[in-house]
C-alpha cells in the first residue's frame, strides 16, 4: 500500500502503522460498499431524501446504521435488522445511555436517547 503523503513517513512507527491499518480498513469499507452497489436492492436502504424517493444506497443485508442524534460522541443510535427464531427484528441500541420510545400512530414511534 503506497504511502501517498510524506508527512506520513515523518510519523512516529506507531502512528505510520496505525494510518495504514485505518487505510486498510477503509479500502475494505469501500470494496463492501461498491459490491453492495452492484448487487442492486438489499433489505437495508439508506435515503437520505425521505420516505417517498428511491434509495440512493443499498447497504448488504444486516448492516448497522448509525444515527448520530447530538454532539456527545455517545449520543448515537445503531438500527439493523436481526434474525431471531421467529422472524427479524428491527434492534435499536443507544450509546451509553437509555432509549424512550414513543408511539405516536398506529405504524408510527418516535425513539429518543434519554440522559
Amino acid at each position: 500500500m503506497p504511502i501517498i503523503d510524506e508527512r506520513i513517513t515523518k510519523l512516529p512507527k506507531w502512528a505510520h502503522e496505525h494510518i495504514k491499518s485505518l487505510m486498510r480498513q477503509l479500502a475494505a469499507a469501500e470494496q463492501v460498499a461498491e459490491q453492495a452497489r452492484n448487487e442492486g436492492q438489499t433489505r437495508v436502504q439508506v435515503n437520505p431524501k425521505g420516505f417517498t424517493a428511491a434509495a440512493d444506497y443499498n447497504a448488504p443485508d444486516y448492516s448497522e446504521v448509525r444515527f448520530q442524534m447530538g454532539d456527545h460522541w455517545d449520543e448515537h443510535l445503531d438500527v439493523r435488522i436481526e434474525k431471531w427464531h421467529d422472524g427479524d427484528v428491527l434492534q435499536i441500541r443507544g450509546g451509553t445511555t437509555g432509549i424512550e420510545v414513543r408511539p405516536h400512530a398506529g405504524n408510527v414511534v418516535h425513539i429518543k436517547l434519554r440522559r
